[in-house]
């Protein structure tokens, strides 16, 4: 079954580019996660950050040959109004997730001004967490981040909106299995 790929959205990665990147990215991952499992006995936490990185997560976790107790969690960091409007502090939930003395891996779709993942991050290890790392799979880079993950899929230098593969506009694209920006404003905007 093919998607019907409206014209304002440009092709940025295939799944075949993804899968690729990803699978090398588990090698990484892998590595730590073993050496956690074998000081400490505990597997890592993966903490999958709801919405956007479902997709990106479940494929990691399929990657990884050391095992990873996956959980969820809740940021808010965009208003669902208009994509572009970062709100003026990044609310988290974190309320099912046992921190304390745990390693924990942060599984998020895009690292913009790094906000959300410093904010994260915090909160775990103000909650016990002996380690907090993270991967995503986009990395924009800016003038002055907040917060440098530990693994990125693509790194990206532009203002771009990115849909697909878990990312979204308006709760729209985001089953597209291949990742895309969009041209001009975001879907709906004035």
């Amino acid at each position: 079954m093919t998607s019907q790929i409206p014209p304002h959205l440009s092709l940025y990665a295939t799944r075949k580019e993804i899968h690729e990147r990803v699978q090398k990215a588990a090698v990484k991952i892998n590595a730590w996660a073993g050496e956690v499992l074998a000081q400490t006995n505990e597997q890592v936490l993966g903490l999958c950050i709801l919405r956007g990185g479902v997709f990106f997560f479940s494929d990691l976790l399929r990657q990884m040959s050391v095992s990873v107790e996956p959980a969820f969690c809740r940021t808010w960091s965009y208003s669902s109004r208009t994509n572009q409007q970062v709100n003026k502090s990044v609310r988290v939930n974190v309320e099912d997730v046992v921190a304390e003395g745990r390693a924990i891996l942060l599984v998020d779709d895009i690292c913009d001004s790094g906000s959300t993942l410093r904010k994260l991050s915090n909160v775990l290890l103000d909650l016990g967490a002996t380690d907090v790392r993270s991967v995503v799979l986009v990395h924009r880079e800016v003038a002055v981040p907040n917060y440098q993950p530990t693994w990125t899929i693509f790194q990206h230098a532009g203002p771009q909106w990115f849909v697909g593969y878990g990312m979204e506009d308006r709760n729209r694209y985001a089953n597209l299995p291949d990742l895309y920006t969009m041209a001009g404003q975001t879907e709906g905007s004035p």
